[in-house]
């Protein structure tokens, strides 16, 4: 699949989240955000209802072919190994019974990320993560799930500086916002939409760490 620049299209669709983080990810506030107009970019680095979490170790596992999560990460050094990451997306992709997924993640600084949030948002500030649907519309349940995520490791680290989980684990957190937005979560309106959204993000949080927790004690 050929990989486009950001810079070089218009955005037809960016979803923007701010986040207040307490002491831990039981506390966070509500995400806030901002959804200019719609559409995909393909430009990031090519790179279950009822069942188990899949396996947060490595080898070789369905989820790969099924669930497709490459990461990019533009910091150096870089924060963190980048392994578990994919590995917490492709679990929390599954959960979400998804017909299959390819999501391009890619971890940047608050310099990179402020840029893409003034030209697609019209925002001269840093923001912790910047996702971009692959495809008009709302997606259909059980869709596959497509497109790029942004995040700012420096802003996300700095907003869950309480939290007692790894970095890895608290990137997630704000990588599992973007996720659910390409799968069409929405909490623009506020209201029973957003408490939906807010409920599954904290719901998929926990289990996926939880199940990660519970393979590393085997």
């Amino acid at each position: 699949m050929t990989r486009r620049h950001i810079a070089t299209q218009a955005t037809k669709g960016c979803f923007s989240a701010d986040c207040t983080a307490g002491g831990s990810h039981s506390g966070v506030q509500a995400l806030s955000g901002d959804i200019p107009a719609k559409g995909g970019h393909s430009w990031i680095n090519s790179g279950t209802q009822g069942r188990s979490v899949l396996p947060l170790r490595e080898g070789v596992s369905p989820a790969h072919d099924r669930y497709r999560v490459s990461l990019r990460q533009d910091l150096r050094p870089a924060p963190f190994p980048g392994r578990r990451l994919k590995a917490y997306a492709r679990a929390a992709l599954a959960l979400l019974s998804t017909s299959g997924a390819d999501v391009r993640v890619r971890v940047v600084g608050d310099a990179a990320i402020a840029r893409w949030n003034r030209e697609y948002l019209g925002r001269d500030r840093p923001t912790n993560v910047l996702s971009f649907p692959e495809a008009d519309g709302v997606p259909a349940l059980g869709s596959c799930v497509a497109g790029d995520i942004v995040v700012s490791a420096t802003t996300c680290l700095s907003e869950t500086g309480g939290w007692k989980e790894d970095p890895e684990a608290r990137v997630f957190f704000f990588v599992l916002h973007g996720i659910l937005h390409l799968a069409g979560y929405d909490h623009e309106g506020g209201g029973a939409q957003a408490r939906r959204m807010r409920r599954k993000e904290l719901a998929l949080y926990r289990r996926v760490l939880d199940e990660e927790g519970r393979g590393r004690s085997r």
